[in-house]
């Protein structure tokens, strides 16, 4: 992927195909007037799945302890869990929903995804996973986001010793 230190002045989208440990180098527009779209494309039923469903945790804690905002959530902890392990799944989509489903504000995708639909599983925005629910967190919620935080940190001590 561009990641870090990848200056695209004139890209108003990008596409990642190689799954990123770091959600946050794939996420950065700085200083664009234009909207930027980022694209994921993510093989169905492995390991990237999994990193990408470990990345979207991940930004759901940033944004809860960097930012202290209270995201809502778009899958449970058993969601999560069972995104680890990976396996294919028996009754997996053929392709993409009816054209009337995909609404996005990018003409471009939809263009495209239509033209592919027998290629295509599932499109997620990936920025309504983060939507604000504009409640404050509680001091249970600050400290289990707290919480979460120090283990990441753990385990990537963990890796790097």
């Amino acid at each position: 992927t561009a990641a870090l230190g990848v200056n695209l002045v004139g890209a108003n989208r990008v596409i990642l195909v190689d799954g990123e440990w770091n959600p946050s180098h794939a996420e950065q527009a700085i200083g664009r007037t234009k909207p930027v779209f980022v694209y994921r494309l993510i093989t169905s039923g492995t390991y990237e799945h999994k990193l990408f469903f470990n990345s979207v945790h991940k930004m759901g804690l940033s944004i809860r302890v960097v930012d202290q905002k209270n995201p809502e959530r778009k899958f449970t902890k058993e969601d999560l869990n069972s995104k680890m392990l990976v396996t294919p799944e028996a009754n997996m989509p053929t392709n993409l929903p009816a054209p009337e489903s995909i609404n996005y504000e990018d003409d471009v995708l939809v263009s495209v995804a239509l033209a592919q639909r027998q290629s295509i599983i599932d499109i997620q925005k990936v920025s309504s996973f983060f939507i604000d629910d504009s409640q404050d967190l509680n001091e249970e919620d600050k400290r289990h986001a707290q919480e979460l935080l120090i283990e990441e940190k753990a385990k990537l001590n963990l890796r790097i010793n």
